[in-house]
């Protein structure tokens, strides 16, 4: 599980931020909306730690709430893939400050697997890794794993090793290029503390309700995905699954005849290829369309294809089957804007289904602007961050759990609108004026032009 990731210096972040996903002491409200995970400890001994299920990020347009899932996004790509020939790396620093524009981005995780908590991190300049670290605590106490150090003054990089790690990693420092990391090379190597933080980070995701994830949802879970559509009173009583009819012969047959016409055809060969192998491929896992049943008024079953399905009855679907597709898997699932194509009572029937799944296995961190969620006792204090800019451009962060008067099951989105928690956009309604006149001389100026011509 994610107990929390930092950045610096990277986009819209000039200071560290940090996305804290424990529980605090302090806040008792809604247990369920968190989990007690078991953390070893000295000896034999376990140690309880609690992490959020989720957390919800609000704050004004181009606060910086996408840029912190993009950083999180990036770090994650760039552990997975920097081992294979790449240029640059992912620096991109903070632009609006002089001296920041020269400095290095940064970025740390600290991740709880199988009872083992680990940090790692690493700071990169537009060419290469300038530190990596890693630390673990298997024990109870956090202990070295291997730090590196690029010296501009020698032109290396100097690695120290904990006492048990030195002869696994030390032996891939040479296959260690400068924009690489030492933890992907050695996940390729099957070290295990370097897979298992490679494994865990592939399993962060994205929602995109235009991307189709349907094709494995398994015949069990179209139950589960049916109940959602129910309940989300959409007038769907059931989805299947059908097989879908390929003509992959006659496709070919077409390409063949419009080839001897067509001389733009130079890679007909290539693609007639690829058409064999993906003809072999649905012969092992034939593709299959869904349809959705309804009642029409006589009481009968209709059957209405996936195509003739509204955008927000597709947005539903997306959503449930990501969350299938997520938790049959494990790991985070990264919500940006929520509410987009879904009603504000969806988004809370959403997230109580979220809050009701138990188990350690899957996170969420969700962005939005529906102020609505705070009013309706769905997230714990602890569960809330604040994004806003500063009047430097600066994106920052802060919890609701640190603001001092807060009462338990307060109405936070009432507060919220009054500026108590600040993330607010600072509108100036004199400006509507100059819109207006701005759009009118436009207006006016093409009116003219087109008389003249």
């Amino acid at each position: 599980m994610l107990i929390s990731f930092s950045v610096q210096n990277f986009m819209s972040f000039s200071n560290k931020v940090e996305l804290n996903m424990l529980t605090t002491a302090a806040v008792k409200e809604l247990p369920q909306n968190a989990t007690v995970a078991v953390v070893n400890g000295r000896g034999d001994s376990k140690q309880k730690l609690g992490i959020l299920k989720s957390t919800i990020i609000f704050g004004p347009n181009a606060g910086g709430k996408t840029n912190l899932l993009a950083a999180l996004r990036r770090f994650c790509g760039f552990v997975i893939k920097s081992h294979d020939e790449m240029e640059g790396t992912i620096s991109n620093p903070f632009l609006l400050d002089r001296k920041k524009r020269k400095e290095p981005s940064e970025f740390e995780v600290r991740l709880l697997l199988s009872g083992i908590r680990y940090r790692f991190g690493f700071s990169v300049n537009e060419e290469r890794v300038l530190e990596e670290w890693l630390f673990i605590a298997d024990k109870g106490v956090e202990r070295l794993l291997y730090t590196r150090e690029y010296r501009q003054n020698e032109r290396a990089d100097i690695y120290k090793y904990g006492p048990e790690q030195a002869k696994s990693f030390n032996a891939l420092e040479k296959k260690v290029r400068p924009n690489a990391l030492l933890l992907s090379v050695a996940a390729q190597f099957n070290i295990r503390e370097a897979l298992d933080i490679h494994v865990f980070l592939r399993k962060i995701k994205v929602l995109d309700i235009r991307g189709d994830r349907t094709d494995d949802i398994s015949e069990s879970q179209l139950k589960a995905v049916s109940l959602w559509l129910q309940y989300a009173d959409t007038g769907i009583r059931a989805v299947k699954t059908v097989s879908a009819d390929m003509n992959f012969k006659g496709l070919l047959s077409d390409l063949e005849q419009r080839a001897k016409k067509d001389k733009k055809f130079k890679n007909l060969h290539q693609a007639m290829l690829l058409l064999n192998e993906f003809e072999e491929g649905f012969q092992n896992k034939p593709p299959k369309n869904m349809e959705f049943i309804y009642l029409d008024r006589e009481n009968k079953r209709v059957s209405i294809s996936k195509k003739q399905q509204s955008a927000g009855t597709l947005a539903m679907l997306a959503t449930a089957c990501h969350i299938m597709n997520q938790y049959r898997q494990g790991g985070i699932l990264l919500f940006d804007e929520l509410e987009s194509s879904l009603h504000p009572m969806i988004c809370e029937a959403l997230i109580k289904v979220i809050h009701e799944i138990t188990g350690d296995k899957l996170q969420f961190i969700m962005t939005t602007h529906n102020v609505l969620l705070l009013n309706s006792d769905l997230f714990r204090r602890d569960q809330v961050w604040i994004m806003e800019k500063d009047q430097y451009g600066q994106s920052g962060l802060k919890n609701l759990a640190d603001f001092v008067g807060i009462r338990k099951f307060a109405k936070l989105g009432k507060h919220y609108l009054e500026g108590f928690f600040g993330g607010l956009p600072l509108l100036d309604d004199r400006k509507i004026k100059e819109i207006v006149a701005a759009l009118q001389a436009q207006s006016e100026s093409e009116e003219h032009s087109n008389e003249q011509a």
